[in-house]
């Protein structure tokens, strides 16, 4: 896994990358923190959602600018969606993601990945 000091990112994500990239598991100690960027099919209305199945750990899906440059105008950057996944008490909890588009009940895509929280 790649990590970008500049935005504190973990480097999947980005409209190059697909579901596969993403991580199936992980492992955190409390109070850690790890931000993912998405993979992004923005243009097509598509946005991701997050749940999660036990309570070690919170998460979050927001919209960053993941790219700034400030030689860009703001309506050139790049905004790409961000799930924030913080370690909350030991334990083990299954963060589900899903992406799809708020007009449509077909869910186009589902992630799984399991946290270990030690």
């Amino acid at each position: 896994m790649d990590h970008d000091p500049r935005t504190g990112l973990d480097a999947w994500g980005g409209a190059d990358m697909s579901e596969a990239d993403l991580p199936e598991q992980l492992t955190l100690r409390p109070g850690e923190e790890r931000r993912i960027m998405l993979p992004s099919h923005g243009g097509g209305g598509y946005r991701w959602q997050a749940g999660v199945d036990g309570d070690s750990v919170e998460v979050s899906v927001d919209f960053e600018d993941t790219f700034p440059r400030e030689d860009l105008p703001a309506p050139v950057r790049s905004v790409s969606q961000v799930l924030a996944i913080v370690a909350v008490r030991p334990g083990v909890a299954a963060v589900v993601l899903q992406e799809g588009r708020s007009w449509e009940t077909l869910v186009t895509t589902t992630h799984r990945i399991e946290v270990q929280v030690r």
